[in-house]
């Protein structure tokens, strides 16, 4: 009886233990404070482009931190504290326009392309980008949402958009999305990234940052359940024993 216990403890410490590592990344939620902490400056094409750092925090949440891309070529982002307005799957969200524009180029509803891609590289599909493979990466999330939509020539966006067709990243897409024919499979377009639409205290919208927060599988909340199952039962066998 003794082992069946020694058994069930070792079974549960490990079951909570597998779906506490499933959830130890906090999520991002709308009213969280977000600030820039750094960020990749260097210039593509004149423009910097890359990685963007943000400490992150909210109620009963310590600050963590997150690296991202941002989704808009055309808002800036200061250094100030600013606050979540909405976590969702609309580019340019605003309490005033919650949809996004569409008449602006590149708002509205995340493409199913640009939410593809930049899950991949959230899942460490194209190991370390350097500071100049950052900028590119950044230039095709850019095309990917509609911000520009020529691959060289002259683009159409005011940044001057144009990224190397020839990056594992743009193949990735071609083959796997394009080729694979994966729009077709998932019409939703959601593959786990999210738009973080940062606002100031005024509620003007400032640059929407992308953030891979998908949700949690439910074998990840079935271990959680298991392990805390196991947990109740331990608990209430010592308690029967000390009766």
């Amino acid at each position: 009886m003794k082992s069946m216990v020694k058994i069930i403890l070792l079974a549960s410490l490990f079951l909570m233990m597998v779906a506490t590592a499933a959830f130890a990344t906090p999520y991002v939620v709308a009213g969280d404070s977000i600030q820039l902490a750094s960020a990749n400056t260097t210039g593509y094409n004149g423009y910097g482009a890359g990685v963007m750092d943000f400490n992150v925090w909210g109620t009963g949440v310590s600050k963590f931190q997150i690296g991202t891309f941002c989704i808009q070529d055309n808002v800036d982002i200061g250094w100030s504290s600013y606050t979540v307005g909405n976590v969702s799957d609309i580019v340019g969200w605003s309490k005033s326009d919650p949809n996004g524009n569409s008449s602006i180029k590149g708002e509205g509803q995340l493409t199913g392309a640009a939410n593809w891609i930049y899950a991949q590289y959230a899942n460490h599909k194209f190991g370390t980008l350097t500071a100049s493979q950052q900028s590119d990466f950044q230039n095709l999330l850019w095309y990917l949402q509609g911000e520009d939509t020529t691959v060289g020539g002259t683009p159409e966006s005011s940044i001057g958009t144009t990224f190397s067709t020839t990056s594992d990243w743009y193949n990735a897409y071609v083959t796997s999305y394009v080729g694979g024919n994966l729009g077709a499979e998932n019409p939703s377009g959601y593959w786990g990234t999210e738009v973080l639409n940062i606002v100031d205290s005024c509620g003007t919208v400032q640059q929407n940052q992308l953030v891979y927060q998908p949700v949690p599988e439910p074998s990840a909340l079935l271990l959680l359940c298991a392990g805390l199952a196991c947990a109740l039962l331990m608990r209430r066998r010592s308690a029967i024993k000390n009766i």
